[in-house]
């Protein structure tokens, strides 16, 4: 089996590779955008820049576009990102399953810079969060994201 370092391709071939050369040509990178803490209840994603946004601390172009060259080419388990359909301008697909993606990202944790979307861990991982003295609710327990990379709540403004 080969090595997490080099991964064999599990398909995506020239529809991957388009849609990473599409990614790889905006210039400037796109830059990901949080609400501001003193954002207005009213602020919602069409609100001027300056009233309601700023960069985001938590998400970056780059790791988006390396994450996803190696689902759209590798892919985990023998399932890759869909990357569309071969030749000449299928890659489009691509891009719309990707504006998908973050469309729904955004919603739910880019703009509060968050790391989990929702926490829908079962009650034996809070129970495990518990035991070892952390609150449930406010420590995200380790079968979660935020919690693999020792994250809490309590960190979120």
């Amino acid at each position: 089996s080969p090595s997490p370092s080099s991964p064999s391709p599990g398909g995506g071939g020239d529809a991957a590779d388009q849609l990473m050369a599409a990614l790889n040509s905006l210039n400037p990178a796109p830059k990901f955008s949080k609400l501001k803490v003193t954002a207005a209840t009213s602020c919602n994603i069409e609100s001027a820049r300056d009233a309601c946004w700023e960069d985001s601390e938590e998400y970056f172009w780059s790791d988006m576009t390396e994450a996803m060259e190696k689902m759209a080419k590798f892919g985990v388990a023998g399932n890759t990102f869909y990357a569309g359909e071969q030749g000449t301008g299928g890659h489009k697909y691509g891009l719309a399953n990707l504006a998908a993606f973050i469309a729904q990202t955004m919603q739910e944790t880019i703009q509060y810079d968050a790391c989990d979307e929702n926490n829908w861990s079962e009650q034996s991982a809070l129970d495990q969060v518990s035991a070892k003295g952390g609150d449930p609710g406010e420590i995200y327990p380790a079968s979660a994201a935020c919690g693999q990379l020792g994250q809490s709540y309590g960190k979120y403004v």
